[in-house]
C-alpha cells in the first residue's frame, strides 16, 4: 500500500510538472501567436493586391497557353501515325 502511495504521488508530481510546461510554452505565448497572425495577414493581403493587379495578365497568358495547347492537339490528331495508332485502339 505504501509503495503504490507513492508511485501515485510520484505520477501526479510527474504530471503537474507537464501541465505547468504546457501552460507556459503554449498559452503564455497568446501575444507571439497574435502578433504572427497580423504579420501573416498583412502578407496575404499585400499578395492579393498583387494578384489582383496582375489577374488581366494571368487570363492572357492562360488563354495563350489554351491556345497552343488546342493547336499541338489539331496537329497530333491530323498525324498519320496518330491516325494509324487510334485505330488500332479502337480495334482492340
Amino acid at each position: 500500500m505504501d509503495d503504490t502511495l507513492k508511485k501515485d504521488i510520484e505520477n501526479y508530481k510527474k504530471k503537474l510538472l507537464r501541465i505547468n510546461n504546457d501552460i507556459t510554452n503554449k498559452f503564455d505565448k497568446v501575444e507571439e501567436q497574435k502578433q504572427f497572425l497580423k504579420r501573416d495577414t498583412e502578407w496575404k493581403k499585400n499578395l492579393l493586391v498583387v494578384l489582383n493587379q496582375n489577374k488581366d495578365n494571368y487570363n492572357k497568358l492562360l488563354t495563350s497557353l489554351t491556345l497552343k495547347n488546342r493547336t499541338k492537339n489539331t496537329q497530333l490528331e491530323d498525324n498519320d501515325i496518330y491516325k494509324r495508332l487510334h485505330e488500332l485502339e479502337v480495334r482492340k
